[in-house]
């Protein structure tokens, strides 16, 4: 029936139906709704959602059945609507949640990994709010669907470990142990507040225990707190609900400001309340985090506890301590750790007797979350950092396994642990990571050590594998493994990880190899980096830990560097914006970062007061502080602050470009994998676009890189906001193709996958849909519904899909498939079609397109590693009339460095030469030739000086490379020697002005016997040549 009638009919029944106070029509409307469009069901959201109030069970049977039809048919994240079916699996009655089940059941499953993709970029928000709706989304998916959360588990673990909201590391926690310890009820009614968007009911007027419950949760991320709330959230302290206590305590703990306002005020109140909540007992979970929050605000509100029974909260930290449960344990630790930090209760023998019998250290190995819990303690208490054997990491057992182990048995042990690491799940790469490292540790010999395994374990995606290597290295570091500069190199860049861990992880790293190799101090470049960087970080960072470390490495380094550490610590121990601070080098860096973050926080806070004495100091200072670091605050101040608008006046007559650090800056998130950095990437850009700077082309290419790769509609909007900004053909073409492709799917009422036989007859559209499913993969592809040779197909003649987008799509997802092992790609006769070649060429020189060249270069470069010979075979088979446009192409690939790419790129180099009429190097070429002598493997350095040597050339060119080439002998061992001179024996050295002939007949003098022939051998061929 609703099949037959018009877009238009549909519409305007469905609104009618909806919003109907009839009962039946507005069953009806659930009928409807799996008939309308992406667009049309987007803009009744809200009315959509109503629905699910509803207390006819047949209307929210149809509402499900509705629910999975949507999420079936088109390829979009409908966070609603798959929130609510997993939300029924758990919290309804039997029969709805029969339903939701089998409507799951009946979910493709790449529908769920859509949905889990979105949920697991959402914890990387700055949006607190965001961050919950996403933590609560994966939590209901886990209850019903768990294997489809393994790519999310690294986040949610970090969400558990430090995120900054209470509410989402309890969630994250109960999502983690399947809420066996924390209560089933923060899931509930955390997806009613802020997933179904209830009404609430304000605090003071709330009367059910529900009303409360609800109220209580969304204050949790409330800023919105007034003097009121908060003595009516202290009441809730003492009261038995221990759910409703935390909930209390976390709303306080978020509004810390606001509460030692109140503190002044009401300071009875606080002292009354809090000596009841004391009264209770860390006795279970609830109570034990409810402590650590209501102690970190009496630590911030310096307020003294009176009247508590320490010797009962012992009793109890005690019995945790001892358990089993690791969750009660690390809270513990954050308990004892307060405890110690409010020096007048003068705890610190009660906290030494619980470790008696449980020592600390071997808490700490016992899993991740006391590892990291129990640190504050460990480096503020006991003034130690982590040994390495101190790591969760440690397999333990394995001691006593590999003493026993016979050496078949370790060789096949090591063999599954590297197995494990080539998986394609990340569960068995960080178990095969634990493996290694474990095995690295106690084995003696350390025999098996492979760097190349370490490197892949540290380029790992998920970061907690990634965590691993850096332990690993630690482990090399301790019984001193020499470890390569480039792996060094890679540690200070990695310093600046996003991720908590990471970086501390990082500085127990340095600390230990500087302690180890104190000669890397010498290398005044690396320890002036190192500094500069931990300059900054020490200034930044806010966990005790870390400064800890950081300090125990910069005393080390400027030892070296014959700055005291003392002077560096009275430097950052003074005044915010003491000059000092931006005058020294090891803090300038670190200076502005600060002052930028401070900035930024009062701008948030509207704290008229510290922004007016940020400004007065940037005045004072003008001469010394350069503000276009400070930019983005600068843009938000400038119309209530006359300073800022001068700042921002100057820097605009200073720079048309956006200022290079940044710049920095910004391509860092724009080239993070996590799309919300992306957004914040780009929301940046735009501030600084309405200000009249410009962007460069590097950034310009990574915006249109992210409009193509993404089908998510806010990255979408900001990078059309972008680009409709520049007034290049390209940008205007991808504008126009974005919105065809999105007005296309926006407007169907369906989506279906088409089979691969039918792949070559799809349209565009169709093809484009197909292949966004596959975009963002680089392993686990879909061979059986995809069939790639098909793809490969339309590269081989352009014309066929001249569509930017649709091509940039190809070229990236071919790439992928071509590194992937089980793809089988490359032995396709398509791949072996000359125009394939010829086409990459067309798109690597001749469009207006600069993302199909870069691209097109890339996909180039992968077929040449990965299929020896293609290349050649390709080349010889291209016509007469277009073989003088091949140099140019062998040209570039010379850019990129790797050997089996520059093995094949002079193999065709040396067909050319062999058999083109009209073949020319440029003097370009040549130098890019001479250069890669030095990174070369042994079999390609042969290939150039051979290639060098067989060239003509004239007498100016001869003499420049033979100087460059006599440079190389000067420098190299007698092998290379060898070889570098038959360089000189093909060619024509009478041209050679004298002092290079000088030069080289001077190796006479060599030791080496064959150096010595080759010598006389070339001079006896220069009497020859002038005779």
């Amino acid at each position: 029936m609703y099949r037959e009638l018009s877009k238009e009919e549909l519409l305007e029944k469905f609104d009618e139906y909806i919003t109907s106070e009839d009962i039946k029509k507005r069953a009806e409307s659930t009928k409807i709704l799996g008939y309308l469009g992406i667009n049309d069901i987007k803009s009744r959201m809200d009315n959509i959602l109503s629905l699910t109030f509803e207390n006819d069970i047949s209307i929210r049977l149809n509402l499900i059945t509705a629910f999975s039809n949507i999420l079936n048919k088109f390829p979009e994240v409908f966070s609603e609507l798959i929130g609510c079916i997993y939300y029924n699996t758990e919290f309804s009655n039997n029969i709805l949640s029969e339903h939701a089940k089998n409507e799951i059941k009946a979910l493709g499953p790449e529908v769920i990994e859509r949905h889990v993709e979105h949920f697991r970029n959402g914890i990387y928000s700055k949006n607190t709010e965001e961050r919950l709706k996403s933590v609560i989304l994966l939590s209901l998916i886990s209850r019903f669907s768990p294997e489809y959360l393994d790519k999310a588990l690294s986040e949610i673990v970090m969400a558990s470990t430090y995120d900054s909201s209470a509410l989402i590391q309890l969630l994250a926690l109960g999502t983690l142990d399947d809420f066996s310890e924390i209560n089933r009820n923060f899931l509930r009614y955390s997806y009613l507040v802020f997933n179904k968007k209830m009404d609430i009911t304000p605090l003071n007027k709330s009367k059910t225990g529900a009303e409360i419950t609800k109220s209580l949760i969304r204050l949790t991320v409330s800023d919105e707190i007034d003097e009121n709330t908060i003595n009516k959230l202290l009441k809730y302290l003492s009261i038995e609900n221990d759910f409703c206590t935390l909930l209390a305590a976390i709303s306080l703990q978020n509004n810390i400001l606001k509460v030692e306002k109140n503190f002044e005020d009401y300071p009875l109140i606080f002292q009354d309340q809090l000596s009841k909540f004391y009264k209770k007992h860390p006795n279970n979970v609830q109570q034990l985090i409810s402590y650590s929050l209501i102690l970190d605000i009496t630590h911030s509100l310096n307020l003294e506890i009176k009247n508590v029974d320490f010797e009962k909260i012992f009793y109890y930290l005690k019995k945790n301590i001892s358990g089993k449960d690791h969750i009660s344990k690390a809270f513990s630790l954050i308990i004892l750790y307060l405890l110690h930090k409010m020096e007048k209760l003068n705890l610190d023998e009660e906290i030494d007797e619980i470790f008696d019998n449980y020592p600390f250290e071997n808490i700490l190995k016992e899993h991740p979350l006391c590892y990291y819990f129990g640190m504050p303690l460990l480096a503020e208490k006991y003034n130690t950092l982590p040994e390495v054997d101190k790591s969760p990491y440690l397999i333990r057992p394995l001691e006593l396994k590999m003493q026993y182990m016979a050496p078949t048995e370790r060789h096949h042990y090591i063999k599954s642990a590297e197995k494990n690491i080539k998986s394609d799940y990340w569960l068995e790469r960080y178990n095969g990571a634990k493996k290694i490292g474990s095995a690295l540790y106690f084995d003696e010999s350390k025999e098996f050590m492979n760097f190349e395994l370490v490197k892949s374990i540290l380029h790992d995606e998920i970061y907690l594998v990634r965590n691993i290597g850096i332990w690993i290295l630690r482990i090399l570091v301790k019984y001193n493994i020499k470890l390569p500069e480039r792996i060094i190199l890679e540690v200070i860049h990695d310093l600046n990880s996003p991720y908590w861990e990471l970086r501390f992880e990082y500085y127990l790293l340095l600390n230990e190899l500087l302690e180890k190799r104190p000669e890397l101090l010498t290398e005044f470049n690396t320890a002036s980096k190192i500094k500069s960087i931990l300059g900054s970080h020490y200034v930044n960072e806010n966990y005790p830990p870390f400064k800890i470390a950081i300090k125990s490495i910069l005393d080390k380094i400027l030892k070296n560097l014959e700055n005291t550490p003392k002077k560096f610590q009275d430097e950052l121990s003074g005044e915010l914006y003491s000059e000092q601070l931006f005058e020294n080098p090891v803090t300038s860096a670190a200076f502005l970062e600060k002052l930028k973050i401070n900035l930024d926080s009062y701008i948030l806070k509207n704290d008229e007061k510290n922004i007016l004495k940020v400004l007065t100091f940037l005045k004072s200072h003008e001469s010394k502080v350069d503000c276009s670091y400070l930019l983005e605050e600068l843009v938000k101040l400038k119309n209530n602050y006359p300073d800022a608008n001068y700042f921002l006046n100057n820097i605009k007559n200073r720079y048309n470009l956006i200022p290079k650090p940044l710049e920095i800056r910004i391509l860092n998130s724009l080239n993070n994998p996590i799309p919300e950095y992306k957004k914040d990437g780009l929301e940046e850009i735009i501030t600084y676009l309405n200000e009249g700077f410009k962007i460069n082309n590097g950034i310009g290419l990574k915006i249109k890189e992210i409009l193509v790769m993404y089908r998510d509609e806010k990255l979408t909007d900001l990078c059309i906001n972008i680009l409709n900004l520049q007034k290049d053909i390209e940008s205007k073409r991808l504008i126009f193709e974005k919105r065809e492709f999105d007005t296309h799917l926006n407007d169907l009422k369906e989506i279906k996958e088409k089979s691969d036989e039918n792949i070559k007859k799809m349209t565009t559209e169709e093809l484009y849909v197909k292949l966004s499913s596959q975009l963002h993969k680089t392993s686990e592809y879909d061979y059986k519904s995809i069939n790639f040779n098909d793809i490969l197909y339309f590269l081989s003649d352009y014309s066929k899909r001249p569509s930017v987008i649709l091509t940039t799509m190809i070229l990236k997802i071919l790439k992928n498939v071509i590194t992937d092992p089980n793809s089988n790609i490359l032995n396709s006769p398509d791949i072996d079609n000359p125009k394939v070649l010829e086409n990459l060429y067309y798109l690597i020189y001749s469009t207006d397109y600069e993302i199909l060249s870069k691209n097109a270069i890339i996909l180039t470069i992968e077929i040449v590693k990965n299929k020896p010979e293609w290349l050649l075979r390709n080349i010889t088979n291209v016509s007469e009339n277009k073989s003088k446009n091949w140099p140019l192409f062998l040209n570039s690939l010379l850019d990129y460095p790797d050997d089996k790419v520059l093995g094949e790129t002079i193999n065709a180099f040396n067909y050319y030469a062999k058999n083109s009429n009209s073949f020319d190097l440029s003097a370009e070429f040549l130098e890019k030739l001479v250069n890669r002598l030095d990174t070369s493997n042994w079999e390609n350095f042969k290939k150039i000086v051979k290639v060098l040597g067989n060239y003509e050339m004239d007498e100016k060119m001869l003499n420049r490379f033979s100087k460059l080439l006599l440079e190389k002998i000067e420098n190299s061992n007698d092998d290379s020697k060898l070889i570098l001179l038959r360089f000189f024996k093909i060619q024509d050295i009478s041209r050679l002005n004298s002092n290079l002939v000088a030069q080289l007949l001077n190796l006479k003098n060599s030791k080496n016997y064959d150096i010595k022939r080759d010598i006389e051998e070339i001079e006896s061929m220069k009497i020859k040549l002038r005779g």
